[in-house]
């Protein structure tokens, strides 16, 4: 009776999530698009803080303040805030050549690194957000990884939707720019699918288009609503992006801001980033799944999310159905 149960319970588990993806590919192909606000794009411009944390990226960080001091945005409407983590390398340096040769835009925050057990490592992504944001004097923050390479118009696009004042989170599209190794060309397609459908068709389907932590805008009220990022998570674009839409916030997808970015390129990079990735979002499982049911979003949201927080479980669901089905093989 019981393996009747266990059969039933993961069928039904991976029917939804067949149909999930089948109903976002006919949705990305359909065409189907909601309000293109970058049409409106540059005819609002806010006051914006980019905050850029980084820990021992000297490799990367200096192409991407190249292009943050090339925006095409209004010089005098933002400014740039690198929150330097407790890096051992030349990542300040760098970082200090761009103050001193833009200092009304660009600004330096330097934090000594913590030594734990004879190692000095950096606080945490959300931790060095949270520290640019007490200097950030932005109506919105944007946020980039070091290792990213943003287009000119990318702040007029992510910030267009902010008008609404519903929209508490935009999210541009990312692309890989080094699809060299069989590892960032697995990246690249990754990427492809989250964005190119993923992403593409919750936003048309009116479901939970996810803020992915980089390439994306956020409204500081909704930030300092919050308490700002979760130091203790490590998933802390799934954990933005849960907090909005149980707030009666919208996130929105933006196809047209784009960044490219330096993926990882080797397995043992791979599998360390996709372990955060995991075990940021199990956090996320338990820390929302419970308000999520209780939230008034609509039934469609609800699974859609519900989905979403429990991908990825599916891995281990897989490994379970492998075990009933050889068991009832064999017994």
């Amino acid at each position: 009776m019981w393996l009747e149960a266990i059969t039933i319970v993961l069928s039904a588990i991976f029917s939804a999530y067949a149909v999930r993806h089948i109903l976002f590919t006919f949705a990305a192909l359909s065409g189907k698009r909601k309000p293109n606000y970058v049409e409106h794009a540059g005819y609002w411009t806010p006051f914006v803080s980019i905050i850029v944390p980084a820990h021992n990226e000297e490799k990367v960080i200096g192409n991407l303040l190249k292009k943050l001091s090339e925006l095409s945005y209004p010089r005098d409407k933002y400014e740039v805030i690198i929150v330097n983590d407790g890096s051992t390398d030349r990542t300040s340096e760098i970082a200090h050549r761009y103050e001193a040769w833009y200092p009304d835009t660009f600004r330096v925050i330097d934090l000594p690194p913590v030594v734990e057990k004879g190692k000095a490592r950096g606080r945490g992504k959300p931790a060095a957000l949270n520290i640019g944001l007490k200097y950030a004097r932005g109506e919105f923050i944007v946020v980039f990884d070091a290792d990213y390479s943003p287009q000119k118009d990318v702040i007029e696009k992510l910030i267009a939707p902010m008008a609404d004042p519903r929209v508490a989170l935009t999210q541009g599209y990312i692309v890989v720019s080094n699809p060299k190794t069989l590892v960032s060309r697995i990246v690249s397609l990754e990427r492809c699918g989250g964005y190119a459908v993923d992403q593409l068709a919750r936003d048309s389907l009116s479901l939970i288009p996810q803020y992915g932590g980089t390439c994306g805008a956020i409204r500081r009220a909704f930030l300092e609503e919050i308490g700002g990022w979760d130091e203790r998570c490590l998933a802390e674009d799934t954990d933005l992006t849960f907090e909005a839409i149980k707030r009666g916030y919208e996130v929105r997808y933006v196809p047209q801001a784009r960044t490219y970015e330096e993926a990882v390129h080797t397995w043992r990079l791979y599998f360390r980033q996709r372990l955060r990735w995991v075990m940021g979002h199990m956090q996320c499982l338990r820390k929302h799944m419970g308000g999520l049911l209780r939230s008034r979003v609509s039934l469609a949201r609800k699974v859609d999310g519900m989905l979403l927080l429990w991908v990825y479980a599916v891995p281990i669901l897989v490994s379970l159905a492998w075990v009933v089905g050889v068991y009832s093989v064999l017994v």
